[in-house]
């Protein structure tokens, strides 16, 4: 199984997000979880699980909008923070202490897209 696990680091809520959508559409198998950072322990816990069952993950943070801290999602970051040869961790936007946080962890595999379209791009080489 393969799978997506979507977090919106911004402020606000938003109820159409064209990644999923799009991921939805071309990966219909893919299992595709979508956080925010007011997601509650039960939303962590199905993430965590859904990471530990995947085959192969990928975690796309969104900071498109101005940076905010990481609220709930802590407990989960430490998780996402480790090195596992099966996640691909992408960053689409800006957030300075993510980026740190994964430079300082030269073995993980992150990147940084600027637009969904790259986001979309990259989901398809990793998962496809």
């Amino acid at each position: 199984m393969h799978s997506l696990l979507y977090l919106d680091l911004s402020a606000g809520t938003s109820y159409s997000n064209p990644v999923i959508q799009q991921v939805k559409h071309q990966f219909p198998e893919v299992a595709i979880l979508d956080l925010d950072i007011q997601s509650d322990e039960l939303m962590l816990h199905f993430a965590k699980r859904l990471l530990h069952e995947s085959g192969r993950a990928v975690i796309c943070f969104n900071a498109t909008e101005s940076e905010t801290g990481f609220g709930k999602l802590i407990p989960l970051l430490e998780e996402l923070l480790q090195v596992q040869p099966n996640r691909l961790l992408l960053l689409l936007g800006q957030h300075a202490r993510l980026q740190r946080m994964a430079q300082a962890r030269p073995d993980l595999y992150f990147k940084q897209v600027l637009s969904v379209e790259e986001v979309i791009q990259e989901v398809t080489l990793y998962l496809g």
